[in-house]
């Protein structure tokens, strides 16, 4: 989905873009960190291509990291797991 985003474009956004945010977000909690490091790297590729979603999907993730409770949305800059600091 992310290559095909970005190489072909337009056509698919429409497509993708209906359910991003539930299956991104679905995904995403149901996997590991380490998976979970991965899909953050490439979400962080995301704000130009998914515009509209990637507040949601921000949102989401950071809800999800901190145990299901809503955060502030953050900033995507440095990634730094939880655990590390």
């Amino acid at each position: 989905m992310d290559s095909v985003s970005k190489k072909v474009g337009r056509i698919y956004h429409a497509v993708f873009s209906r359910d991003l945010v539930q299956t991104f977000l679905s995904c995403f909690e149901a996997v590991e960190k380490p998976v979970r490091d991965r899909m953050i790297k490439v979400l962080k590729t995301w704000p130009a291509v998914y515009k509209d979603q990637y507040a949601a999907l921000e949102a989401g993730v950071a809800r999800i990291q901190n145990g299901g409770v809503a955060a502030a949305p953050q900033q995507w800059g440095p990634m730094v797991s939880p655990s590390a600091e």
